[in-house]
């Protein structure tokens, strides 16, 4: 299998558009690096599971249309298949449907390290795993993943993407419907793992309070169009202009 070094992801110019509805994407540039998380804000309705999905190869197929760039470091990956992105380096916790929930936690673990493109370094990223998630660890491994709180559920679809082997991370809405204090661990080991594995993310989140601990670069999205904000103060702004909520 094919293993190749990434350091970035640029998008350019991605549109999608459903059927002969209106496009949900508009014209999309974004850029992210190593080490670097991108969180992109906005509201309901705003496009952004739609960037998200394109971006991972969830949406090529028929009545979705999906144009422009996507670029994985120096490699063009526009005509690549979801699972090829997978085994390529890009690893998505959707909204929903984030992990197998008939089967146990070990085995939701195996199946997402089979997308790696090489073994080595998975019992390191197990044991990262289990060290920012340390409740996870404590979980009987037999446990059916369904029958976890929505919290251990967030931690293990972390997990299991990163015994995939990432070197781009996607991730959307991960404090949806979390108690608070979950949310702060939920972030808590998103930013190590960012430090550790030095992986490039792209977060889509309207929970500021927690987003903002591991922002490098803040976008926003409002009627599909995607805007990189720069300037002192992005938060203040853009919790007053409604893209994002503070929530405790």
């Amino acid at each position: 299998m094919e293993e190749i070094e990434v350091t970035s992801l640029t998008v350019s110019g991605l549109s999608v558009r459903y059927g002969a509805g209106a496009q949900a994407v508009i014209d999309a540039d974004l850029s992210v690096s190593s080490g670097e998380c991108a969180v992109v804000h906005g509201p309901n309705g705003a496009g952004k599971t739609s960037l998200v999905r394109a971006i991972a190869g969830y949406l090529p197929h028929e009545r979705v249309m999906v144009t422009g760039s996507i670029m994985l470091g120096e490699r063009a990956i526009d005509s690549v298949g979801v699972e090829r992105r997978a085994r390529l380096g890009v690893a998505c916790i959707p909204e929903r449907d984030k992990i197998f929930r008939e089967m146990s936690v070990r085995e939701n673990l195996d199946i997402f390290a089979l997308r790696r493109a090489s073994k080595r370094g998975l019992t390191a990223d197990l044991d990262l795993a289990f060290d920012v998630f340390p409740a996870l660890e404590r979980l009987p491994r037999g446990r059916a993943a369904g029958l976890l709180s929505g919290g251990e559920q967030q931690m293990l679809a972390i997990a299991g993407a990163l015994v995939g082997g990432p070197q781009v991370l996607l991730v959307d809405e991960p404090s949806l419907g979390l108690a608070p204090i979950v949310v702060t661990d939920v972030m808590t080991a998103l930013g190590r793992i960012l430090a550790e594995r030095g992986l490039a993310v792209v977060l889509v989140d309207q929970n500021v309070r927690s987003a903002r601990r591991i922002a490098t670069k803040v976008y926003t999205m409002s009627g599909g169009r995607l805007r990189h904000e720069t300037g002192e103060d992005v938060y203040g702004r853009l919790v007053r202009e409604g893209y994002a909520k503070v929530i405790a």
